[in-house]
């Protein structure tokens, strides 16, 4: 729990509540003109100036309405942190003392990273894409000012990135992952879970601009590294055969197509079964008490269920269509 105050052992701070009297007052506009030289006023989403101010914390600004609208329902939530992450820090002379402080800053810090990269992936999931980039874009800010350049702003920025090529801005997305590719070349030890999600991205891209022949590679490519960090049969590298089947679909292979589309379903329904089992076997064990460590991690976030929600939607309806093209051609 992180106090109201860094340096401070006051009430822990809750976050705003969507409505709430703390949001509904309108921003300040302020006169760039009359700013003296060492006041930062980057907009939230795009780092230009910012003429309209947050009311409430008085550390967020903007460069337009449509800016603070996109961003609005995620600010509503972590107005209140917002506020105490962007103070100055509390001065003291025990080195003890400031040293603690800025620990907690850390904390907070990573906290929001986490939290603004969950709400994007998540709104990105359900197809909320217009949320999903202000949470994206705002998390890699987070992961910048902790870690500097570096492979935990990758994530983030794959998220903006897909959600710009389902919107159907191919020319951001490609921003995107640029951005992305510029740092995994100056990376070393990337995680093959990171290069899978990039592979991933890119077949995205391709398959969007009719490459399909890349756009199979890609996914290839991303079922590889999946299988390097979590093995061929775990639910991480399930999406990958999804995509590879509907590549080979579009190109009229559908038999492979549909053993593809097989091995996508096995994986899921062999990993929900035993913990299905499980729960029913333990009807008074709350749900996330019935699971057990490695399953846990695997349901933690609401982002993973929605994934695997669209990839075994996606791939019931590609099996369809591949299986009346298989019959067809035989």
């Amino acid at each position: 729990m992180i106090p109201a105050k860094i340096g401070s052992h006051t009430t822990p701070i809750k976050v705003a509540g969507k409505g709430s009297e703390r949001n509904r007052l309108p921003p300040i506009k302020l006169n760039l003109l009359a700013l003296t030289n060492n006041v930062k006023v980057k907009c939230e989403l795009c780092n230009q100036w910012g003429s309209l101010q947050c009311a409430h914390c008085r550390v967020t600004y903007y460069c337009c309405e449509e800016h603070m609208e996109l961003d609005r329902t995620l600010h509503e939530d972590i107005c209140h942190r917002i506020e105490m992450l962007r103070q100055p820090i509390e001065f003291s002379p025990s080195q003890d003392t400031r040293e603690r402080m800025k620990k907690q800053k850390r904390v907070l810090l990573e906290e929001m990273y986490e939290y603004t990269y969950r709400q994007g992936q998540t709104s990105m999931e359900a197809g909320q894409y217009d949320k999903a980039i202000p949470a994206a874009v705002v998390s890699a800010k987070y992961a910048r000012e902790i870690w500097g350049t570096s492979a935990e702003v990758i994530p983030p920025l794959l998220v903006a990135a897909e959600c710009y090529v389902n919107k159907g801005k191919l020319g951001t997305a490609d921003g995107f992952l640029a951005r992305v590719l510029c740092i995994e070349l100056e990376t070393t030890n990337l995680k093959p879970s990171i290069k899978a999600r990039i592979k991933r991205n890119e077949g995205l891209i391709h398959q969007a601009k009719i490459n399909y022949q890349d756009a199979l590679e890609c996914y290839a490519e991303e079922i590889y590294q999946n299988t390097e960090e979590f093995g061929p049969t775990h639910i991480r590298t399930s999406g990958g055969y999804c995509y590879l089947g509907h590549m080979f679909q579009l190109k009229a292979n559908e038999l492979t197509a549909l053993s593809l589309y097989r091995q996508t379903v096995d994986i899921w329904i062999n990993t929900v079964d035993p913990i299905l089992e499980e729960m029913t076997s333990q009807p008074d064990v709350p749900v996330i008490g019935a699971l057990k460590p490695q399953q846990e991690k695997q349901w933690m976030y609401e982002c993973d269920k929605l994934e695997g929600l669209k990839i075994l939607t996606k791939a019931r309806i590609a099996r369809r269509k591949a299986s009346r093209g298989a019959t067809r051609r035989t």
